[in-house]
């Protein structure tokens, strides 16, 4: 990305050969999810997202967050044309990920996009999210910012970045600061809860007595989530990329949906400069409104970086697509050529690793099951958290052996199976 954006390319109809090009992506985080919500510290993200107009606006996420503690002044602005609305806010810091969002109705014109910005004492942040802004109801707007040095005092405007005579007005706007420890491991759970599933294996003998001390055997044989590398500007990270055109895809799909067309899914590109996964995380956020599985394609890193940098943005990335419960898989744009790659390789032309191969490999070491082993108890049963996809379960008890293939698929509750042995 020159990333600080997130911009759907296409959507992915039945007759896409994209799909077929990917691999499956092991994947693996052992932290427990009860565990990790009891240790965590801090409030949880919001997913929630709106993409049809209201008449009337919803109560504001994280009930206003610092906005409902901190004395805020909004001001309206006139400026070339086009009104404004703006927050004064006070003592913000750097690194901290601020989660913005607010409702926006106008006037003045059918429909116009609104931009939201930041500015400090020192630096400009000219896109922090945008809408596609409605006449006679409410729009929903969310994004994100983070600061790259704190500030005592800046300016958050809502503006029509095309100068349109339009009136602006805002309802339930939020900022919510989160810690990078917090962000990540919000992250870490949602790959818990949405990429992972507890199995419990009930051993029983022809009676359908429970057998205790059986031998057990887990190995995962496929996954659930594709990860996958396709050859060749694009999308999820691209400056130009000013304008709620999110709005304008989301509208456009919605009425293909009326006309009839079926449609599996949504392709976003991923051309990266610096990830702003705060910001990706919106957006997503906002495209899932559609209920369509969503895929991050080409996703790569700017060359204008060296290897190693490369390497640190492609996990920012990877992490925060993986982690997000509406992707369905991730496509690389890393294939190489005689003559090179397109912008970041995995390897060199001998097939040695690169910075960029070095954390991929690790990440798939990271998010995989692995073998298991173990034994029923007194009941004859056996349980594991593991990632979701197909397994191979092998029990022994005494001389008696069994084997049988079990598929772990999404869901909130205990996956059960029994294996007569």
């Amino acid at each position: 990305m020159n990333a600080n954006t997130v911009r759907p390319l296409q959507f992915l109809s039945r007759n896409s050969a994209g799909v077929a090009l990917a691999f499956s992506l092991w994947a693996c985080l052992l932290v427990l999810g009860p565990l990790l919500v009891a240790s965590y510290d801090g409030p949880l993200y919001n997913h929630t997202a709106y993409t049809e107009c209201k008449s009337q606006p919803e109560k504001a996420l994280y009930k206003g967050g610092i906005l409902k503690s901190h004395a805020v002044n909004r001001i309206g602005v006139s400026a070339s044309n086009a009104n404004s609305q703006a927050l004064i806010l006070n003592d913000l810091s750097h690194g901290t990920i601020y989660s913005f969002s607010s409702w926006v109705k106008i006037k003045g014109a059918d429909s116009a996009p609104i931009r939201a910005s930041l500015k400090t004492e020192n630096t400009t942040y000219y896109c922090i999210g945008t809408v596609l802004a409605q006449r006679g109801c409410w729009s929903f707007l969310k994004g994100r910012f983070v600061l790259s040095s704190p500030s005592n005092f800046c300016v958050l405007f809502l503006q029509n970045p095309d100068n349109r005579n339009v009136s602006i007005e805002i309802a339930s706007t939020s900022v919510q600061p989160f810690t990078e420890e917090q962000w990540r491991t919000r992250q870490q759970y949602m790959i818990n809860s949405q990429r992972k599933r507890t199995v419990t294996i009930h051993v029983s003998d022809g009676h359908g007595e429970g057998l205790r001390g059986a031998t057990i055997d887990i190995k995962q044989v496929s996954k659930d989530f594709p990860l996958g590398s396709a050859i060749a500007q694009t999308i999820l990270g691209n400056l130009p990329y000013q304008k709620p055109s999110v709005d304008l895809y989301i509208s456009r799909l919605r009425e293909l949906e009326r006309d009839g067309v079926s449609m599996d899914g949504i392709g976003l590109e991923g051309h990266f400069d610096v990830p702003n996964s705060p910001l990706m995380r919106a957006t997503i956020d906002r495209l899932a409104t559609l209920g369509l599985p969503i895929w991050l394609t080409e996703v790569d890193i700017s060359n204008t970086f060296d290897k190693e940098q490369q390497a640190i943005y492609l996990v920012e990335v990877l992490r925060e697509g993986f982690s997000h419960p509406s992707v369905n898989g991730i496509m690389l744009w890393t294939a190489l050529h005689p003559n090179g790659c397109y912008r970041m390789c995995l390897t060199d032309n001998n097939f040695q690793n690169l910075p960029a191969g070095d954390v991929v490999d690790k990440l798939l070491k990271e998010w995989q099951t692995g073998e298991i082993e173990g034994e029923t108890d007194v009941h004859g049963s056996y349980s594991f958290h593991g990632f979701l996809g197909e397994y191979q379960i092998s029990v022994k008890y005494g001389n008696r052996t069994a084997n049988s293939t079990i598929s772990l698929c999404r869901g909130d509750e205990t996956k059960h199976y029994n294996i007569q042995i």
